[in-house]
């Protein structure tokens, strides 16, 4: 499986595409990224560029995201940790629910509870 040839989804042009879109929050490598992606393979495709927008602050790429009808609030408290100002803001309009838990093992604190320390956050 880890021979010469092989390529993940992740290491896949489309993949790298998008996340160097949203380094730059640029929609449109984001849409070329989208138009090079196989329609069943869409939904994994979007959700991690939503968390790469999301981490990289990439609010023109959320934007991008939601007018294409992509639920953009993050599945996971951690996925929004890091996150600036305005991204909360753009995501608590999407109706994120800050106090929602994770699932997983890993994710089972509140988002608040990711970023006590953080002062400006908090506020």
């Amino acid at each position: 499986m880890g021979g010469k040839g092989f390529r993940s989804a992740w290491d896949s042009p489309e993949r790298v595409l998008s996340r160097k879109a949203c380094e730059v929050d640029d929609k449109t490598l984001m849409d070329e990224a989208i138009s090079m992606t196989a329609v069943g393979n869409l939904k994994a495709f979007y959700n991690d560029a939503r968390i790469d927008a999301t981490k990289n602050n990439a609010t023109a790429i959320l934007n991008n995201l939601i007018e294409r009808g992509v639920r953009v609030t993050p599945r996971r408290p951690t996925d929004a940790t890091g996150a600036s100002k305005e991204t909360l803001e753009l995501l608590f309009a999407q109706g994120w629910d800050i106090n929602a838990r994770g699932d997983l093992v890993n994710h089972k604190e509140p988002f608040m509870w990711q970023v006590a320390r953080n002062d400006d956050l908090v506020k």
